[in-house]
């Protein structure tokens, strides 16, 4: 150390340390000489320096400084020999306002443990179970209805489980184990903030250690607390459905209550889950493509047969008798399926002549002859 430190100086402070700056006597004109490493020694063990050990003097911060604000109070030290009176001694303490609480991400590589493989081996039975659904039997509400109840069957500390569906602008909660889960759900739809909307619309898990401390979403997290839910962990089901989203929700009655294993557990069944899901949507949508095909055959099937009909009973071709219903169909605003049907079951019933008369196409007035209708005198 150098026998004098420049002025200014001040020593350097670490992220979460307090700091002490402590001031010891100082001479005439504001600065000290002579000083030595015991000086501060001495000034903490307590009494003065010893004889011929100048004290260490003060740095003084400066007032705008904002990590060195903070209330001031004054100390006495003891002199040393030569020293004149100590004036006032400033003694400032750090004060840093609590590090907010990080958003709750994708949680890092799993480390192995005899508890965490446990759990996972749970999930892994519940997702097989899962996998081994028929589709035909279950819509896509019971695929998310079961994966909400392995949820709080497989994974530690969750006492309630909700699943969240985001489709249209809209978002509801179409899957739910208990009570505690679908009022705190609700609770977060209604004001469109919270871990669950969040984690469903950002494709990111969002993770409530402690309902207590966090302050992401302040409003959500007092009801929390008052209904009892005092941690969370939601993570999204990445579903492959354009302009649908999905999220899981874990409540737990206990502050952090969802371990490293528990949250790595969540993912796997939330990835599962989203399999599941997507089979189901593709069977949906296969079946709605079928539906539409037959109902499209039976229509055409019936039209058909109605243009037989009018084309033996008017002597038209084919395209005639569809120009006549159609044409029946814009004059009526009835559909062509509609009057067709209509026309085969009045044929049916015996009313067949009478019925096609409303489809015969009355042929244009003829264009009047030049001098028609004009009256000359002689």
């Amino acid at each position: 150390m150098s026998g004098s430190e420049p002025e200014g100086r001040r020593p350097p402070v670490g992220d979460r340390d307090t700091a002490l700056t402590v001031g010891t006597p100082v001479q005439a004109g504001g600065t000290s000489s002579n000083w030595h490493p015991l000086g501060t020694l001495w000034m903490f063990i307590g009494g003065g320096p010893p004889a011929g050990v100048p004290a260490k003097r003060p740095h003084m911060s400066s007032p705008a400084d904002p990590i060195r604000s903070g209330p001031s109070t004054t100390s006495t030290q003891h002199e040393g020999p030569g020293s004149v009176t100590p004036a006032a001694v400033p003694r400032r303490v750090i004060v840093r306002p609590p590090a907010p609480t990080p958003a709750a991400v994708q949680p890092g590589p799993y480390v192995p443990t005899a508890a965490g493989d446990a759990v996972l081996a749970g999930v892994m039975a519940g997702t097989a179970e899962l996998g081994q659904m028929l589709l035909v039997e279950y819509s896509t509400t019971a695929v998310l209805q079961k994966v909400a109840e392995m949820a709080r069957a497989h994974v530690p500390g969750v006492a309630e489980a909700s699943v969240t569906l985001m489709r249209g602008g809209k978002v509801s909660s179409v899957a739910w184990t208990g009570l505690l889960a679908y009022e705190l759900d609700e609770a977060q739809y209604g004001s469109g903030f919270g871990p669950c909307v969040d984690a469903a619309r950002t494709g990111t898990a969002r993770w409530v250690r402690n309902s207590r401390e966090d302050r992401r979403w302040p409003v959500y997290l007092a009801g929390a607390v008052r209904r009892g839910a005092l941690s969370s962990f939601s993570v999204p089901v990445p579903v492959a459905m354009d302009g649908v989203k999905v999220g899981l929700n874990l409540y737990s009655t206990t502050v952090d209550g969802f371990t490293d294993a528990a949250r790595h557990a969540s993912l796997r069944l939330a990835r599962q889950a989203a399999v599941s899901v997507a089979n189901r949507h593709a069977y949906d949508l296969a079946v709605e493509e079928v539906e539409g095909l037959r109902r499209a055959m039976e229509s055409r099937a019936v039209i058909d047969l109605a243009k037989g009909i009018l084309s033996f009973a008017l002597t038209m071709t084919a395209d005639e008798a569809f120009a006549a219903l159609s044409q029946r169909s814009q004059n009526t605003n009835i559909k062509v399926l509609e009057l067709a049907a209509e026309l085969i079951s009045r044929v049916a019933d015996g009313d067949g002549q009478a019925a096609t008369q409303h489809f015969r196409v009355s042929p244009p007035d003829p264009e009047p002859t030049p001098g028609e209708g004009v009256c000359h005198s002689t």
